[in-house]
């Protein structure tokens, strides 16, 4: 036998069962127990526990956004610090803590009436998108934050699509740009509140004119829905007020049954001319007294006057209600619902 040779044994001796078992055992690697983390292993441990640091999330942590209308907590967002589970988001609104206003909330609320009292008739048109532009750059300059649901939308107001996606790119741009008017009407609103800058315009005997602009800016304003109720409409009225309503806002009139007639009938004539929704309802004398206007079925108004001659007889007011605005708007959507049908 050779040296280094590895010992013969006849097959199914006991020698060559036990030579087997020793090959097989020494060909086996070892199955050995981790080392334990001691400080013996000081070395060792080191690195095992940064292999174990670097496969663990990130320690979640606290990003509180100020709320730019008082005292009371904000929103609470939980994260890492590379930005996980939306502290990157957090902290993109908060501009790294520091929540500057340029302008303030009543200097807001102002640009933003003026802008939904102006809002251009074609919002495809240059002056239509910047619109858009200009409400979101005032919203952000009172608080970034606000400005955030506004900015997300204009990509999609002003998209368009081409061949057979252009009917969905359509109907897309059209759901932003009412999303996008939502969102300005629920800022606009929250502000007021806060600020208690609501609508109450006082207009003098014989100032006819001032009580007619006061109107004009809140029908202006609507995007979905307009609601007059007053047992004084007549012919007048449809000539002075609904050529001012933005296009696709639905018109509805509420009036006693003695104008009916000469309501419907010029709102007929005029959408024959112009198109556009105008329906016309009559309840009976005398159980119409308030003369309330009702936009997008959010927001009432009281005129101490009819709107057809605000102004020209008697002093009047014109105020927007709030605290029973919602039992208000289903007061009259019942009286709607059951109401005679003109046109």
């Amino acid at each position: 036998m050779l040296p280094g040779t590895p010992p013969q044994a006849r097959p199914g001796s006991s020698c060559a069962t036990r030579l087997r078992a020793r090959v097989h055992a020494s060909a086996r690697p070892a199955l050995l127990p981790p080392k334990p983390f001691t400080a013996t292993h000081s070395k060792d441990n080191a690195a095992a526990a940064a292999s174990l640091d670097r496969l663990q999330p990130p320690p979640l942590r606290e990003v509180h956004l100020p709320n730019p209308f008082g005292p009371a907590p904000g929103a609470t967002f939980a994260g890492g610090p590379s930005g996980r589970y939306g502290c990157r988001y957090s902290q993109a609104i908060q501009g790294e803590g520091k929540d500057t206003m340029a302008i303030s909330a009543e200097t807001c609320i102002e640009h933003l009436e003026r802008c939904m009292a102006s809002r251009p008739e074609n919002p495809d048109s240059d002056e239509g998108q910047a619109w858009f532009a200009e409400v979101t750059g005032i919203v952000g300059a009172f608080n970034g934050s606000l400005s955030i649901p506004l900015s997300v939308l204009l990509p999609r107001i002003s998209s368009n699509g081409d061949g057979f996606f252009s009917a969905i790119a359509d109907a897309q741009r059209d759901s932003a740009r009412r999303q996008f008017y939502m969102e300005v009407l629920a800022i606009l609103t929250r502000l007021k509140l806060e600020t208690n800058a609501f609508v109450t315009a006082q207009v003098g005997r014989g100032q006819v004119f001032d009580y007619f602009e006061e109107v004009r800016q809140l029908v202006t304003s609507a995007t979905s829905d307009i609601l007059f109720i007053d047992p004084y409409l007549n012919a007048e009225f449809v000539s002075r007020y609904v050529p001012l309503v933005p296009p696709g806002v639905v018109i509805r009139l509420l009036t006693s049954q003695g104008q009916a007639a000469q309501l419907a009938a010029s709102a007929g004539v005029y959408m024959q001319q112009h198109g556009g929704s105008i329906a016309v309802r009559s309840m009976p004398n005398q159980t119409i007294h308030d003369r309330h206007l009702i936009l997008d079925h959010a927001r009432v108004f009281q005129s101490g006057a009819s709107f057809k001659d605000g102004g020209r007889h008697a002093p009047t007011s014109i105020n927007e209600i709030v605290d029973i605005a919602p039992r208000l708007i289903a007061d009259h959507g019942a009286r709607w619902s059951h109401a005679t049908v003109v046109l």
